[in-house]
């Protein structure tokens, strides 16, 4: 009897083993064969698992949004805007701050203009102050371009945005004018300037939510205006940060 060599050539999955000359059994071809199918059916499963998973993502993920936040404040309160995109705890969520200037019905106007386009955006935030204005056209504004497919929210600041920088300190005080509440704020951030200082508290925002109105005087609800002195920039607050209370 005289052997023969042989040459086992087995492809699975993409990968081709070439096992040179076998004098063995044929048993043992058999069982070469078996390692090799039983790793290229494991390995089959392990993708399509992957694959499942990746559609099960797909399906429960959420859509992304986006959230546009304005203001007219060129300095004190987009700087607090950016500041609070930066802490924001939105999952899938964008928010882009955008200051325009002009009084804030102007900002509605020029929002609704084509070169406004506000169409790429989930949600549209106005952050202005009452400056001494009625500001109830301003709001009523906000809510003839809202839609349920996209709401608009005015938020207004009396008498000013410094009465919500404030309450980050301390409770506010009643004031007979903006520039009271602006003096305010400069006594208590130990500023003489409207920016705000380097180691302003924006960790205390949950707080300032209690202090940015009278004690006993109940916050109304968004698209409001606020009690003086007051603020609605708690509605947005929470939006960015639906744990803050």
């Amino acid at each position: 009897y005289k052997r023969q060599p042989w040459t086992i050539l087995i492809t699975a999955r993409a990968i081709t083993v070439n096992v040179g000359t076998w004098l063995g059994s044929s048993e043992r071809c058999l069982t070469l064969m078996t390692v090799f199918l039983s790793r290229s059916l494991l390995s089959k499963r392990v993708v399509e698992n992957k694959m499942a998973r990746r559609q099960r993502s797909r399906k429960t993920r959420q859509p992304r949004q986006t959230i546009l936040l304005v203001t007219n404040g060129r300095v004190t309160e987009k700087t607090y805007l950016e500041e609070l995109k930066r802490r924001a705890c939105l999952d899938n969520t964008h928010i882009k701050v955008k200051m325009i200037n002009g009084e804030p019905e102007t900002l509605v106007r020029e929002l609704e203009n084509p070169r406004g386009d506000t169409s790429g955006y989930s949600e549209v935030w106005i952050v202005v102050d009452e400056d001494g204005m009625d500001r109830s056209g301003f709001l009523a504004a906000c809510q003839e371009a809202s839609s349920s497919q996209q709401p608009w929210y005015g938020i207004v600041s009396r008498p000013c945005f410094e009465v919500w920088l404030i309450a980050h300190y301390e409770q506010v005080h009643r004031y007979s004018s903006q520039q009271d509440a602006q003096r305010h704020f400069q006594r208590v951030a130990n500023t003489a300037t409207k920016e705000l200082p380097q180691d302003f508290p924006y960790n205390e925002a949950v707080a300032a939510i209690e202090r940015c109105h009278l004690p006993g005087i109940d916050e109304n609800p968004v698209n409001e205006l606020p009690p003086s002195p007051g603020t609605a920039m708690p509605h947005l607050v929470r939006r960015c940060n639906p744990d803050a209370r």
